[in-house]
């Protein structure tokens, strides 16, 4: 095991007061969820705790490179982000964009590992005249994190066998989540979230659950209820955006934040 992933389960057996994994297994729902809100508490938001990380056996390589060197070419790909992932953890601290450009490299799973540029100069460097606010630095860490890398693991896998590429810009009917983290799974599975989504639209779900089960059979989301969806290519980056009001497929549709944060992943 990696050591930071050793401190946290170390933190977590402690305050567990488990001797072992087969004790803490003995313990009801109740009392996982009290040891993990006492956890939570002790060491503060700290989502680098939850991330996956490459320690050379479960995740044997880094996962850019395996795409670059053609590890999945027999493997057709679906994949995309919500236009707001971050967002979805303003539920734990409303403050929560403040609290990761105080220390970034806590938080966000690039920002942890690049050392060639600080966090506030790659910021800085991609504002381009955009207000600096709380907001837009969400705004950013989402570009970084979430859009820009799945639009790089899109490119590379686009090289070996067919790509599809998505943005769910569905809102969330709660405040300030917009286009959240988590907020698709709702209509994928049509199930009300009370956070997220208590009324996903029935329409809307059918849509999306049509699609996910023609790419599933056939290798092609492509079907009757939405328009052609064409696959990505690093010469023409296709996105079908997907929302209740209308699913279309854009060209470039964020190919100026993808050209400008690259560097931070392939430097």
């Amino acid at each position: 095991m990696p050591e930071f992933s050793a401190e946290v389960a170390k933190d977590f057996m402690a305050l567990s007061g488990a001797k072992n994994m087969n004790d803490l297994m003995k313990k009801s729902a109740a009392e996982l969820k009290n040891i993990y809100a006492k956890f939570a508490e002790a060491r503060g938001i700290r989502l680098m705790d939850f991330m996956p990380t490459c320690d050379g056996k479960f995740i044997p390589s880094d996962p850019f490179k395996a795409y670059k060197d053609g590890a999945a070419r027999e493997i057709k790909i679906l994949l995309g982000t919500t236009a707001d992932e971050w967002r979805a953890f303003l539920l734990a601290d409303e403050n929560l964009f403040d609290i990761f450009r105080e220390n970034p490299q806590v938080n966000s799973a690039i920002l942890s590992r690049y050392k060639k540029r600080t966090a506030e100069e790659i910021y800085k460097g991609w504002l381009n005249n955009r207000p600096d606010t709380s907001d837009t630095y969400g705004d950013f860490l989402t570009q970084l994190d979430w859009r820009v890398s799945q639009e790089l693991a899109a490119e590379y896998q686009s090289q070996f066998n067919d790509v599809y590429y998505y943005l769910f810009s569905e809102q969330s009917s709660t405040e300030g989540l917009r286009s959240c983290h988590g907020l698709d799974l709702a209509f994928t599975f049509y199930n009300p979230d009370e956070a997220f989504c208590p009324n996903p639209d029935k329409k809307f779900s059918t849509i999306i659950q049509k699609t996910w089960t023609a790419f599933a059979k056939t290798g092609n989301p492509d079907n009757e209820l939405i328009p052609h969806w064409e696959k990505y290519s690093a010469d023409n980056r296709q996105t079908m955006e997907l929302n209740s009001k209308g699913c279309i497929c854009h060209k470039d549709l964020n190919t100026e934040n993808l050209n400008a944060l690259r560097y931070v992943y392939e430097s």
